[in-house]
């Protein structure tokens, strides 16, 4: 597991442990979770992660996409240098 896995591990595991009651109610938005809560679902990832920086800040917090199977996920730094 990635660094930046292992830093949503428990993120990760109440995505799953919801996943199926997601699915039902929220399939193909995208959900923001920190900790063990679920925020809230959004209809687009950009909306979930500026809700995730304006209610925490630059810290660890899981944006997915409501999906049946696991989608590839790109971990990106929201500050670049050149």
């Amino acid at each position: 597991m990635t660094a930046t896995m292992e830093s949503l591990k428990q993120e990760l595991e109440t995505y799953e442990i919801h996943r199926e009651q997601l699915l039902g109610e929220a399939r193909g938005k995208y959900v923001l979770i920190r900790g063990n809560s679920i925020v809230a679902t959004y209809d687009t990832e950009q909306d979930a992660i500026n809700e995730g920086y304006r209610q925490f800040g630059n810290v660890p917090f899981l944006v997915t996409r409501i999906a049946a199977t696991d989608e590839p996920a790109n971990f990106l730094s929201p500050v670049a240098s050149f």
